[in-house]
């Protein structure tokens, strides 16, 4: 067929005899285009470093650090990709289409679990994170790699690996577990399982100096897992390390002895350790780690009738809300202070939120995907771990022959054993506690061994809006993407702004726990809520630390001011907070102002009703509340509320705590003086005479209980027991030396209340009692 050319337009052939106009600009596009290629390489290798050479938080709270950077670095990487489409024009192909498309829709449910989400304010720093992350996970299985660089990207992130468990090493012999709560608690036993599976296997493909430097690397990793007492982490390497030495043993006859050595030996390693107590070394168990289980996820689900089932509760949300749904023996009552208190309290003085609830049990990575994500997000997890299951299949099929019969390619062999690492690490997910760590690390794993399988399609972006934009005119086109790369531009920078802020305020927040000047307190305070205005618990800090300076001397202006910015902040979190922590602080804080603002008990109760609301589970909370109650009564009783009516309120509160949770001593003994009140000793004395074996603080309330009963020889009984466990119990002391008083013993008595002035010298009625007891005894 002959060419018509009248059926060409004239202008592309003007192309070829004349100069093309803007050629410094093609060529400065080239340079920076390459500048751009250039860069991002290096930040990837940089990502995969970073992500698990986690040893800095910034002077924050744990995790922090590393949220951060990898936001920077991660969104770096998506907005130098994105500015070199719109802006320089480089074209866009899907080498993984569906993938792509699953880690997009993922991006966009997290960001939108967020905003629909209990609270939008918790999610933002993880929310930032993981939309990133699926970005990166986007960018990374999309591009065209050479083996070399790829071996470059496994090897920066097992060095980084390496980094962070000598790190651990280092710190675990320096100060033991205390600091080193995330090690478990973000999943880095079951991650640094994997990693050694993947070091056994690059130390058997590889030889000389690199085999020597990855056989090394593998020594920091199996300390730390055998410093921590957990078998699946070892299960995990068992598995992974059978599985290679029975294909080397049935297929790879050559090879077998050159090859079978790593996996053998790291088998019998860890089936060696998996067997050796810890305490050999330590003397001390490693902190425990528990999941939630399918029932106790079901039962959220059930009785919080989630609002945002569809989108989740938003990340990070979820252990407050698998918090409300547990006991809780955390009492925020710092002034206890009596040895019933001792062991099963904290204070809420030094807990942050974050910090509380990191010892909250955590639960695993499904659970916060269903919780967190919504049924949209867990339906994404399936499909794309449904999809790298049929890629890792398909990847078999295609060479399984050239892997029997030793002729596989290193590229072919590296894609294998990371494949089985890939699917270890899934399985292992059903037992990993939830962190952004863990996502992280299975999309960097997921994105390297999908880029070893090769490409599936290389097809250019040609979605319907793409074909759309190709019919607008060239300037509209142009300044579109100029604005496009602006605006993303700005995105990224308030992003990173925002994340860097929260990570300042929770250095101001550890700053103004470390003081006990309330002047100092109250600065640091509000430095940390003026750059994370909407963490509540800062709100109310701020104003706690503010109201410690209140005193009779302060004058009546200064205490307005101080009064009206506490109750306008209060007022706010009674409004908006849905964290139970921040309305418990603010009842607590409403009782302080007691004694400046008239009503304020009306309120600190209105605060701790709003507190069981949110956390029905938490016993402490009726506890404290029953607490204000014994104490408060009068001021709280009102036209509306007799203080029968309180009184048989708190009882029924009490009453359902106990059934939560009937060995909760606070709950059981604010009972018995509920009812020493309501129905006499002998009903209090029931209440507590099956637990005095539980608590020396029980029997002395026993004893209390019977000398207000006159029976004056058990409860002396009583006290000396008490002063047989606890030699030191003052009140005890005191109370043994009014029973001797009274039985006209009056040398013994004499003795202890003396043994109260060396425990309390400035006790003014004790000294009272010594003069009278002196009269007694001349």
């Amino acid at each position: 067929m002959s060419l018509d050319i009248r059926r060409v337009r004239v202008k592309p052939f003007k192309q070829f005899d004349q100069p093309q106009s803007g050629g410094s600009w093609l060529a400065g596009k080239k340079i920076f285009a390459e500048l751009i290629n250039r860069a991002l390489r290096a930040l990837i290798l940089a990502s995969a470093f970073i992500l698990p050479a986690w040893v800095w938080d910034f002077g924050a709270s744990s995790g922090s650090g590393r949220v951060l950077v990898l936001t920077a670095l991660f969104g770096l990487i998506v907005l130098l990709w994105s500015l070199s489409a719109l802006w320089l024009g480089s074209p866009s192909t899907l080498r993984r289409p569906f993938l792509t498309k699953a880690a997009l829709a993922l991006a966009l449910l997290a960001l939108l679990s967020a905003i629909f989400g209990l609270d939008p304010k918790v999610s933002f720093g993880l929310v930032a994170t993981s939309v990133f992350g699926f970005l990166f996970f986007a960018f990374l299985i999309n591009r065209s790699y050479a083996a070399g660089y790829l071996k470059k990207l496994l090897g920066s992130f097992l060095l980084g690996s390496t980094v962070l468990m000598l790190f651990i090493v280092v710190r675990f012999f320096l100060n033991g577990y205390e600091p080193l709560a995330w090690v478990a608690r973000d999943g880095w036993l079951f991650i640094g399982a994997v990693i050694i599976f993947i070091l056994i296997n690059l130390a058997i493909l590889e030889s000389g100096a690199r085999r020597a430097l990855w056989t090394l690397a593998l020594a920091p990793h199996f300390l730390v897992l055998f410093l921590w007492d957990q078998t699946l982490p070892w299960l995990i390497i068992l598995a992974g390390s059978l599985l290679v030495a029975v294909f080397h043993f049935i297929f790879d006859k050559k090879l077998r002895r050159a090859k079978m050595v790593y996996p053998l030996q790291a088998a019998a390693l860890a089936g060696l350790l998996l067997f050796v107590p810890i305490k050999i070394f330590t003397g001390s168990n490693a902190p425990v780690v528990s999941s939630y289980s399918h029932k106790d996820i079901g039962q959220v689900l059930k009785e919080e009738r989630l609002p945002n089932l569809i989108f989740g509760l938003g990340a990070g949300n979820s252990a407050l809300v698998m918090a409300r749904t547990n006991v809780s023996f955390f009492d925020p009552d710092p002034s206890a202070g009596a040895a019933l208190f001792a062991s099963e309290t904290g204070t809420i003085e030094k807990l942050g939120t974050s910090e509380f609830l990191g010892q909250a049990k955590l639960n695993n990575i499904f659970a916060s995907i269903l919780l967190e994500g919504g049924l949209l997000a867990s339906l994404g997890w399936f499909i794309l771990i449904a999809a790298l299951f049929v890629l890792i299949w398909g990847f078999y099929r295609g060479h399984w022959q050239a892997l029997k019969s030793s002729r596989a390619d290193e590229e072919v062999e590296l894609g294998a054993f990371l494949s089985i690492a890939l699917v270890l690490f899934i399985i292992s997910l059903a037992f990993t506690p939830w962190s952004a760590a863990v996502i992280l690390v299975l999309l960097l794993l997921a994105g390297v061994t999908v880029t070893f399988f090769g490409a599936e399609a290389v097809a250019p972006w040609r979605s319907a809006l793409s074909r759309r934009w190709e019919l607008l005119s060239p300037t509209v086109r142009l300044w579109s993407r100029r604005a496009l790369g602006a605006l993303a531009i700005i995105v990224y920078l308030a992003v990173v702004v925002m994340s860097a802020r929260m990570v300042l305020a929770g250095r101001e927040a550890l700053a103004a726990l470390a003081t006990d000047a309330p002047g100092l307190a109250f600065n640091h305070w509000e430095a940390a809520e003026r750059l994370n205005p909407w963490n509540d618990i800062y709100r109310a800090k701020r104003e706690a630390s503010r109201l410690l300076t209140l005193s009779s001397s302060t004058s009546l202006p200064e205490q307005k001011e101080i009064i009206e910015s506490a109750n306008a902040t209060f007022s706010g979190i009674a409004r908006a907070s849905v964290n139970p922590i921040a309305h418990w602080l603010t009842a607590r804080l409403y009782v302080s102002m007691e004694t400046f603002v008239e009503g304020s008990l009306i309120l600190a109760r209105g605060a701790y009703l709003k507190a069981i609301e949110l956390w029905p589970a938490n016993v402490a909370l009726s506890t404290e509340l029953a607490r204000l109650y014994r104490f408060r009564l009068d001021a709280l009783a009102s036209n509306n509320l007799s203080a029968s009516d309180l009184n048989q309120e708190i009882q029924d509160r009490l009453k359902h705590a106990l059934k939560l949770s009937p060995d909760y001593l606070p709950a059981r003994l604010e009972l018995a003086f509920l009812m020493e009140k309501l129905a006499g000793l002998p009903a209090a004395v029931a209440e507590l005479e099956s637990w005095e074996d539980a608590n020396p603080e029980i029997r002395y309330q026993l004893g209390r209980l019977h000398f207000n009963d006159n029976k004056l020889d058990i409860a002396e009984e009583k006290f000396k027991q008490v002063l047989k466990d606890v030699p030191n119990h003052s009140n005890a002391h005191y109370s043994l030396g009014v029973v001797y008083f009274r039985q006209k013993k009056y040398k013994e008595s004499l003795k202890e209340f003396e043994t109260v002035l060396e425990m309390n010298p400035n006790n003014e009625d004790v000294k009272a009692k010594i003069e009278e007891v002196k009269k007694k005894v001349k």
